[in-house]
């Protein structure tokens, strides 16, 4: 697994069918006024490359997560990291055990207000908030895919979405 910080465009490929591209970055557009663009060009873009994903959004950041194959993966990231509206804090590749998000949906779009309505609101505020960390990136990886697949069923792939374990939460931020 690579955590790659701020600007430093080094990208490994990972030797899996499928794998998950984990974003997390600062909005410079309020997202309410870009997110019909982001839709459309995720609509346009996102079934050619055989990939699927969910989009969360606070008042402090966005945390992306992308399933499909590595390639398409490596070309839709470098389209979104070069994309103005936001300032890129951290990203990495991780293989995925298995696809869980139907890339019949291109992408899953949940914000803070969403979050807490379904009871995760907290959890995910804990790790947009905190400082770069691998292990806060991959739990946010979790929490995004958990809430895009109770916001969007038909986006899930027969297998829960989401975390694994049936604890309530992940670690908590000191």
């Amino acid at each position: 697994m690579l955590l790659n910080r701020r600007n430093s465009f080094v990208m490994t490929s990972v030797d899996q069918k499928i794998s998950l591209l984990v974003m997390r970055s600062c909005w410079r557009d309020p997202p309410a006024a870009v997110m019909f663009d982001v839709l459309r060009s995720a609509e346009r873009r996102n079934p050619g490359f055989g990939c699927a994903g969910a989009l969360y959004w606070d008042a402090h950041s966005y945390i992306q997560a992308l399933e499909g194959p590595r390639d398409g993966l490596r070309t839709l990231a470098a389209a979104i990291l070069s994309d103005r509206r936001h300032t890129p804090l951290c990203w990495a590749y991780r293989p995925a055990p298995r696809r869980r998000l139907s890339p019949d949906l291109p992408l899953g779009v949940i914000d803070a207000t969403e979050a807490a309505a379904m009871g995760l609101g907290r959890d995910i505020r804990q790790v947009s908030e905190a400082p770069a960390d691998d292990r806060l990136l991959g739990a946010a990886a979790e929490l995004v895919l958990e809430l895009a697949c109770r916001k969007y069923p038909a986006m899930a792939l027969g297998a829960p979405c989401g975390r694994s374990d049936p604890s309530p939460a992940p670690a908590r931020v000191a």
